[in-house]
């Protein structure tokens, strides 16, 4: 009985902070135009960053609210990151069938393959302050990159999401403060909920994180692909999984290594390693290749059912 209820908390904690960084990222591209701040930058950071509020929230809030914060940082972020891939991309492969895509986005393929890299090397020396300036430092100038060089694609791609709010920018001051409160609320109820439902089981919280938190956490991203898929919006979907790659690593590893020290069990997190590193180079290779069919994602989809069995066995 007290497993179920373990259960629903995390449910609940997790769609208060769902429902929570809705509302933050509208009512702040909201305030941002008013302002002045050009669809572009709001689409580059204030849209872009809401993809990874729910994992930047669960992650940052583990800091206040446990002990074990570096399993929920590291689990949540490494089994996104494979979740995006394996599982998002698997599924738009499928459902897209075949394509192919005339830039290679040689910039974005070395960005990701170099935080990939720096993220592994974080799980397995911990260098905690001097990655995390690192990582903060380079995601600066990947938006400044983006913004120079993508712009019409970021346009394309990010404005649909911006003129959602109609009232003042009073109201989108009191609804960034409920929602705040919010995102607090639910991280606090999802540390919990997961601790205990670990603790139930006789389950590290990693495992949960890297299994059940990434799926969850994924689900926009999913949302987005398979949406892409049916208006063939080929650019966006890898945009979007590229992008919140990225982002997951530069900002919940970058801005969380800023308040705490990792005490990294990198025995938890081997198989997943080698899962994610498998998953990033064939999803690299894919893009530089530029040509798409649907038995990658049957393969991606392959991968990522090993993957949920290794973390457990």
């Amino acid at each position: 009985m007290e497993l179920i209820v373990y259960i629903c908390v995390f449910i609940v904690g997790f769609y208060i902070i769902s429902k929570s960084a809705d509302y933050f990222v509208d009512e702040a591209a909201n305030i941002g135009l008013k302002y002045g701040m050009s669809k572009l930058m709001i689409g580059l950071t204030i849209v872009a960053i809401g993809t990874s509020l729910p994992e930047m929230i669960t992650s940052l809030g583990s800091i206040l609210f446990t002990e074990n914060y570096s399993e929920f940082i590291i689990g949540t972020t490494l089994g996104s990151n494979i979740t995006n891939i394996l599982l998002a991309f698997g599924v738009f492969l499928i459902a897209s069938k075949k394509f192919y895509i005339q830039k290679r986005q040689l910039f974005n393929l070395i960005s990701l393959l170099g935080t990939s890299l720096i993220f592994i090397i974080f799980i397995l020396f911990g260098f905690v302050t001097q990655i995390a300036v690192i990582l903060v430092i380079f995601y600066t100038y990947y938006i400044l990159y983006l913004k120079r060089y993508q712009k019409t694609e970021i346009v394309e791609i990010e404005e649909e999401y911006v003129d959602k709010v109609n009232h003042g920018v009073g109201g989108s001051f009191f609804i960034i403060f409920t929602s705040f409160l919010g995102l607090f609320a639910g991280a606090k109820l999802t540390v919990f909920g997961i601790e205990n439902i670990g603790f139930s089981l006789g389950v590290p919280a990693a495992f949960l994180n890297l299994a059940v938190v990434s799926i969850a956490t994924s689900l926009p991203e999913i949302g987005v692909t398979i949406a892409s898929a049916k208006k063939k919006e080929y650019l966006m979907a890898i945009g979007n999984i590229i992008g919140t790659n990225i982002m997951n690593i530069c900002l919940i590893i970058g801005t969380s290594g800023f308040f705490g020290y990792y005490a990294i069990d990198t025995q938890l997190y081997k198989s997943s390693i080698i899962i994610f590193a498998i998953a990033t180079i064939l999803f690299s290779f894919l893009i530089f290749r530029k040509k798409f069919t649907a038995k990658w994602g049957y393969l991606f989809l392959f991968l990522y059912a090993i993957y949920l069995i290794t973390i457990f066995l």
